[in-house]
């Protein structure tokens, strides 16, 4: 599965101390390739808004 280089990938996990940020995970096709894994993690405010960031949608089981 192509889990990192696309786009940054929001994450639920808030962190306090920034006070409204997010996870982000994966990096992206803007960034160096060293970001591109999808351990690397980093932060971002959800209010912003950019070509490089994005979510993935998972569906635990297709409805036929």
């Amino acid at each position: 599965i192509d889990m990192c280089g696309n786009v940054w990938e929001w994450c639920l996990t808030e962190i306090w101390v920034l006070g409204d940020a997010r996870v982000v995970r994966g990096g992206s096709w803007n960034d160096d390739q060293r970001y591109a894994r999808a351990a690397y993690r980093y932060y971002g405010n959800p209010n912003y808004r950019s070509s490089d960031l994005g979510l993935r949608l998972v569906c635990a089981s297709p409805i036929i």
